[in-house]
């Protein structure tokens, strides 16, 4: 299988929310901290990702890169996985001056970005009935 088909491969095993990361965040602090995190994750990744965006369409490399290690830093942190797996496989990709595929990567995080949004609060709420 090629590299880039690997890579797909793996996203979509990847869960949006990884659950056992929640259930550690838990354990330290109850689900009002964990809420309390992902409202704060939820304010800098939409900032993140749109500065991103903005950023490839000025041709700032610098602050997309920047940008997409912050995010896969937090997101991975807190277990939003899918978001930080693309956010790293782009920031890989950038530390080696390889754009080539960076005007597909980028939609794509806003679209995995968006399905987290969507969906995140739900997955939430039927963990916290566990």
């Amino acid at each position: 299988m090629q590299k880039k088909q690997k890579e797909i491969a793996q996203e979509l095993q990847l869960p949006i929310v990884d659950l056992e990361i929640v259930g550690q965040l838990r354990q330290l602090g109850g689900m009002e901290l964990v809420s309390s995190i992902f409202e704060d994750f939820v304010a800098e990744a939409t900032e993140l990702v749109n500065e991103a965006v903005a950023a490839f369409a000025d041709h700032d490399i610098a602050t997309v890169k920047s940008n997409l290690h912050t995010l896969k830093g937090s997101a991975g942190t807190i277990g939003v996985a899918r978001v930080a797996e693309i956010a790293r496989i782009g920031e890989g990709k950038l530390k080696t001056n390889d754009t080539s595929t960076l005007a597909e990567d980028l939609p794509k995080l806003e679209q995995e970005f968006k399905v987290f949004l969507k969906e995140y609060q739900t997955i939430l709420e039927e963990f916290t009935q566990k």
